[in-house]
């Protein structure tokens, strides 16, 4: 898009790179350059509360689950909803930098919590606790997902020469020039061949 708006300001087109390498790293280290940001040669990388053991999806009792409380009030909002009331009033949870210093062990905590409950009464808890959660799908879950489901995702189109397919839609949506996947089929072996060389040429 800086590209496309340069070459409306003055006319002139450009080269753009995009390496996958140096992209991810650049995406993955928005947090653990960290205690890295100020050091003469950067070395010391890893954002320590994002490498605790149970800051990730936690198992549940039939499956596996994020939950992630993150302001004191949700943190209270979450003891609360899962019976620890003795937690509500604990430095950990009325102090966010004690938290942070601690945040492995109360990671603990949520994991040990997790296994009481399916991933369902989670997301239904968590919903009417208003803390984010979010279940993690296996790739035979994705067919029947709800959310995918309403949005259209998966569609069946019907292919010149294979008959029906499934695919999916595309995921980005534009309001004005909607993408489609169904008027122009991955083309067969040879099939624009024409169209890229020319007729009669070799």
């Amino acid at each position: 898009m800086g590209a496309l708006f340069h070459r409306e300001r003055t006319g002139e087109a450009q080269h753009v790179e995009v390496p996958m390498f140096e992209t991810l790293a650049a995406f993955l280290l928005a947090e653990h350059l960290d205690g890295a940001t100020f050091e003469e040669t950067p070395q010391d990388f890893g954002y320590a509360r994002m490498l605790v053991p149970h800051r990730r999806p936690v198992k549940t009792a039939d499956g596996y689950i994020t939950i992630l409380p993150y302001t004191n009030v949700q943190w209270a909002r979450f003891f609360k909803a899962v019976g620890r009331d003795d937690m509500i009033d604990h430095v950990w949870v009325t102090d966010m930098d004690t938290r942070s210093r601690n945040i492995g062990a109360v990671y603990d905590m949520v994991a040990q919590i997790a296994l009481t409950r399916t991933t369902d009464d989670w997301l239904a808890l968590m919903e009417q606790a208003d803390i984010p959660a979010m279940p993690v799908r296996n790739l035979s879950d994705l067919p029947n997902d709800p959310h995918l489901a309403a949005t259209g995702f998966f569609q069946q189109i019907d292919h010149p020469t294979e008959g029906a397919i499934w695919t999916t839609r595309p995921p980005i949506r534009f309001s004005a020039t909607p993408a489609r996947h169904d008027h122009r089929p991955a083309p067969r072996l040879g099939e624009h061949s024409e169209d890229i060389i020319g007729p009669g040429e070799e």
